[in-house]
C-alpha cells in the first residue's frame, strides 16, 4: 500500500520517508456489490444454518444474509471465481479461480480468513467438492495437454494451519463436467459428462475409475450428479443410488454397487435439465426452459413449478428443506420459500461489462448501462432492480440523470440519444445528429442544457427545460475522434458555466462556456512536440495523448488531465498554467477526485487506487491499493454527500469512504450538490394535471406491472435536424426550433423490477 523505509546497518544513506502517509488505511471499504456469476452462474449455495447465500462474482466470493442483504467479502482471487465448495459442518469453504494461474483458496467462513492457497492444475479449473467429513477436497480441471485432471487433496488440517496435501491425481481423455464426492465414503466419488458416468475410488494411493454401463442411454449429454440423501455412514452399497441428469430430459438412477443403470424417467420431452438437488422427500431440478420444478422421489407428478427468465443453471436445497435457490444464467438469483411457495429475487445483474453508471441528486437510484444492451435503474441501498429498458440491436454507452426530475439520458453506439422518463418508462425525446458512437452526455446543474459528444468530434446541445428537450446546436470538430474518450468525454465545472473537453486534438483539452460555446481555453498537454527540434535534439518527447480530462472543485481552481501514457497533469483552470506533473504506477482508465479535492481516484490493472492529492507531486507512491474487480474498469463516481465512491466494469461496486473528508462551504454562485434542488416549473408546466404528479414521482412504483412488450420505434417520427452534409457546420437554430411529436407514448420496452417479486407457484 506505501513504500515501507527500513535502516540499513553499515551504509551511508538512508531513504527520506514520504512526507505523508494516506490515512486511515485501509481509505475505502467495500460496502455492496451488484452482480452474480461472471465466469460461471452455476455455482449458488446455501450455508450451513440456510439464513445466507453463497455465490461468486466475479473475482469476489460473496455471502450474503437473505433477510437482510447485508453482503460479507471473501477477496483474495486475481481472476474470476469458476468453483465454490462449502463442507457439511459449515465452517470450511473453497473457492477457485479460471486463468492461467487457477488457485484453490481455503477460507475459514466465520472469520472469512483466507487459510490455504495451492495450485495444482494447468488451468481450466472448473469443479470442486467437499466429502461429508470436509477432510477431502477433489477439484477438476485440465493438465498441460488439454486432458481432464481429477485431484484429490487433504484438507483435514487446514482449519489448524496446517498445510493442504495432494492425496492422489488422475490425467484422463474423459469429458468431464461435475463430479460429487459420496457422502458415505470419503474415498469414493462419482462424476459426469459427455456420454460418459464414471465411479472413481482412492485405492493405495492412487486414483481409479470405471464407466458405469449406461446400455440405451450412453449417446447422452449428462449434465449434474446427486447423490441419495440420508445415507452418511457405511452400509450395504446395494441400497446406494446416484441420479444423473440430462441435456435430453432424462434422470437416470445408478446403482453403487452394480455400476448399472437402475431406473430412468423421461421428466420432460425435448427440454435438457441443467441442474439438479436431492432432499430426503423431494428433488428439485432446474431445466434449461427457465423452469424450476419440485417432484416428489418418485418422479410421478411436479409438485411445484417456477419461472425464471432464463435458463437455470444452479440449485441448492437448504438443510432443513425449507428454502431452494436457483440461479441462472442471465444472472439472476432466485429465492423459492417451500413452506410458503412464495419466490423473490435476491440478485439481479449485467451479463455483460457495463460501460457507464449515473447517480441521481438524491443518491436513491443508480442507472447502469452495459454491453449486454440493457439500460437498468437500481436502488443502491437495497442492490434491487427498479426498471430495465432494452432496445434490441443497440447498446448504450453513455448515461446522465437529470439534476431534478426522476429523467436520466442515454447516448446510444450508434450515434442516437434518447431521453427517458423513469416512473412511467416512457421516451420523451430521440435526436439522431451524432455521427458515431456517443462518448459523452451531461446535464446542466440547473437542468437547462443537456450536451453530448460522439466519436466523430461534433458536439450537441439540446434544451432540457422543455419536456420534448428539443435540438439546439451542433459544432462539429470540436471534441477529439475517438471511441476511447468515453464515457466521460465531457465534465461541468461545479457552477456549470464551463464545459471542459478532451479536443479538438488528442493532445489538447479545451474549456468553452455553456451559454455559447465559446471557447475560454485550450491547453496544449504536449508544449515539447510543438518545440523547434534543437530545443531537445535527438531526444525529442512523443506525443501523449490525453485519457481524461476533469474539473477540481471550483474553490481550487484546477483542471486534472490523465494521459495514455500514465502522466497525471494539473492545470490552473483560469490561465492553463501547468502546476505540476506526476508519473502514475499503472495506465489508468478512469479517474475522479474528492469533493474537496484531497484525494484523487485512478483505476487501472483492474484495481482501484487512492491518492493524496495534495503530496503526490512530491510523492508518487503514497496511495493505496483495492482489489475486486476482474475486468477493466470505465469509470469510478464519488457520490454528492462524498461519503462513498462507486466503481463499475464486470459488476457495480459500492465502497464506503472512510476519510469523510470535510466539505467545502459552499457559496451563492457555486451551491454544492449535495443542496436539495427545487424542480423548476417549466419542464412540466405544459403537462395536463393528471400527469403531473407522475412526472415529478421521486419513488418508484409499489406494485409490480406488466412488463411491456417491445414494438420497434416508429423511425419517421423523430425527424433528425441535421443531416450528414450539415456536419461541420455550425448550426444556429435558436429562433427557429421546430415542434418536436410527442413522444411520451412511445413504445418502448421498459418494464418495473422487482423489488418484492413474490408470486404464487403454480
Amino acid at each position: 500500500k506505501h513504500t515501507e523505509f527500513k535502516h540499513l546497518k553499515g551504509t551511508n544513506h538512508q531513504k527520506t520517508p514520504p512526507i505523508h502517509i494516506l490515512q486511515p488505511d485501509p481509505i475505502l471499504k467495500l460496502s455492496k456489490v451488484m452482480g452474480f456469476g461472471g465466469h460461471t452462474s452455476n455455482q449458488v449455495i446455501f450455508s450451513f444454518d440456510g439464513c445466507s447465500v453463497i455465490y461468486p462474482c466475479h473475482s469476489l466470493v460473496v455471502d450474503m444474509d437473505i433477510e437482510t442483504r447485508v453482503q460479507r467479502f471473501f477477496v483474495g482471487h486475481t481472476d474470476k471465481v469458476s468453483c465454490l465448495a462449502l463442507n457439511h459442518h459449515g465452517n470450511l469453504l473453497a473457492s477457485g479461480q479460471r486463468g492461467p494461474v487457477p488457485v484453490v483458496r481455503l477460507w475459514s467462513f466465520e472469520s472469512g480468513q483466507s487459510l490455504a492457497l495451492f495450485k495444482t492444475h494447468s488451468h481450466g479449473l472448473f469443479c470442486l467438492s467437499f466429502s461429508h467429513s470436509g477432510g477431502i477436497l477433489c477439484g477438476i480441471g485440465k493438465d498441460s495437454h488439454g486432458k481432464s485432471l481429477v485431484v484429490i487433496w487433504d484438507t483435514s488440517q487446514a482449519l489448524r494451519g496446517m498445510a493442504v496435501l495432494v492425496l492422489a491425481k488422475s490425467h484422463t481423455e474423459v469429458g468431464i463436467e461435475r463430479l460429487r464426492i459420496s457422502p458415505f465414503d470419503d474415498s469414493r466419488m462419482v462424476s459426469c459428462g459427455w456420454d460418459n458416468v464414471r465411479l472413481w475410488r482412492i485405492k493405495d494411493g492412487s486414483l481409479r475409475s470405471c464407466p458405469v454401463n449406461l446400455e440405451d442411454h450412453h449417446q447422452l449429454h449428462f449434465t449434474d450428479v446427486a447423490f441419495e440423501p440420508g445415507c452418511h455412514s457405511e452400509a450395504d452399497l446395494s441400497v446406494k443410488s446416484v441420479y444423473v441428469s440430462t441435456r435430453s430430459g432424462h434422470l437416470l438412477e445408478v446403482c453403487c454397487k452394480a455400476i448399472a443403470v437402475k431406473r430412468v424417467w423421461h421428466l420432460l420431452s425435448g427440454v435438457g435439465v441443467a441442474c439438479l438437488s436431492l432432499h430426503e422427500v423431494f428433488c428439485v431440478t432446474g431445466s434449461e426452459d427457465g423452469y424450476l420444478r419440485v417432484w416428489p422421489r418418485d418422479f410421478s407428478s411436479v409438485f411445484m413449478e417456477i419461472e425464471h427468465e432464463a435458463s437455470i443453471t444452479a440449485v441448492n436445497i437448504a438443510q432443513d428443506g425449507m428454502k431452494i435457490i436457483a440461479g441462472t444464467s442471465s444472472g439472476n438469483i432466485g429465492l423459492l420459500d417451500a413452506s410458503t411457495h412464495r419466490h423473490c429475487t435476491l440478485m439481479r445483474s449485467h451479463t455483460g461489462l457495463i460501460y457507464c453508471l449515473a447517480l441521481s441528486p438524491s443518491l436513491h437510484q443508480l442507472i447502469t448501462c452495459s454491453q449486454d444492451g440493457t439500460i437498468r435503474v437500481w436502488d443502491p441501498s437495497t442492490c434491487m432492480q427498479l426498471f430495465d429498458f432494452r432496445a434490441p440491436g443497440e447498446v448504450g454507452r453513455c448515461v446522465c440523470y437529470h439534476p431534478h426530475m426522476e429523467v436520466f439520458a442515454c447516448g446510444f453506439q450508434g450515434g442516437v440519444v434518447r431521453v427517458f422518463h423513469i416512473p412511467t418508462t416512457t421516451v420523451l425525446a430521440e435526436h439522431r445528429q451524432h455521427q458515431g458512437v456517443v462518448t459523452g452526455m451531461v446535464f446542466s446543474p440547473d437542468g437547462r442544457r443537456l450536451f453530448s459528444s460522439s466519436s466523430s468530434g461534433s458536439l450537441a446541445v439540446y434544451d432540457s427545460e422543455q419536456q420534448a428537450c428539443p435540438f439546439v446546436r451542433l459544432l462539429a470538430n470540436v471534441v477529439a475522434k475517438g471511441e476511447e474518450f468515453g464515457p466521460k468525454a465531457l465534465n461541468l465545472s461545479d457552477d456549470g458555466k464551463s464545459l471542459l473537453l478532451v479536443g479538438p486534438f488528442p493532445f489538447t483539452i479545451t474549456v468553452v462556456d455553456t451559454t455559447m460555446l465559446n471557447e475560454t481555453l485550450r491547453v496544449d498537454i504536449n508544449p515539447a512536440a510543438s518545440a523547434p527540434p534543437d530545443v531537445y535534439g535527438p531526444h525529442r518527447p512523443q506525443v501523449d495523448k490525453a485519457r481524461l480530462a476533469f474539473f477540481s472543485p471550483r474553490h481550487l481552481d484546477q483542471i486534472t488531465v490523465v494521459t495514455f501514457s500514465s502522466r497525471l497533469l494539473r492545470f490552473r483552470a483560469s490561465s492553463g498554467e501547468l502546476l505540476w506533473e506526476a508519473m502514475l504506477s499503472s495506465p489508468s482508465t478512469a479517474s475522479t477526485i474528492s469533493r474537496d479535492g484531497k484525494y484523487l481516484f485512478t483505476a487501472g490493472d483492474n484495481s482501484l487506487k487512492v491518492w493524496d492529492s495534495c503530496t503526490m507531486a512530491q510523492d508518487t507512491k503514497n496511495y493505496q491499493v483495492f482489489i475486486g474487480h476482474s475486468d477493466v474498469i470505465p469509470q469510478l463516481e464519488v457520490t454528492a454527500d462524498g461519503r462513498s465512491v462507486l466503481s463499475c466494469g464486470d459488476a457495480i461496486f459500492l465502497w464506503d469512504f472512510l476519510a469523510r473528508p470535510k466539505m467545502w462551504e459552499p457559496t451563492a454562485e457555486c451551491p454544492p450538490s449535495t443542496a436539495p434542488l427545487h424542480p423548476p416549473p417549466s419542464p412540466t408546466s405544459s403537462l395536463p394535471p393528471s400527469q403531473l404528479n407522475s412526472f415529478m414521482s421521486v419513488s418508484p412504483r409499489k406494485g409490480v406491472p406488466n412488463p411491456a412488450t417491445y414494438e420497434p420505434l416508429e423511425v419517421h417520427q423523430f425527424t433528425p435536424k441535421a443531416t450528414a452534409k450539415d456536419i461541420g457546420v455550425l448550426l444556429e437554430l435558436h429562433g427557429t426550433r421546430p415542434q418536436q411529436k410527442n413522444t411520451e407514448q412511445a413504445e418502448w420496452s421498459g418494464k418495473k423490477g422487482e423489488e418484492e417479486d413474490e408470486e404464487e407457484s403454480e
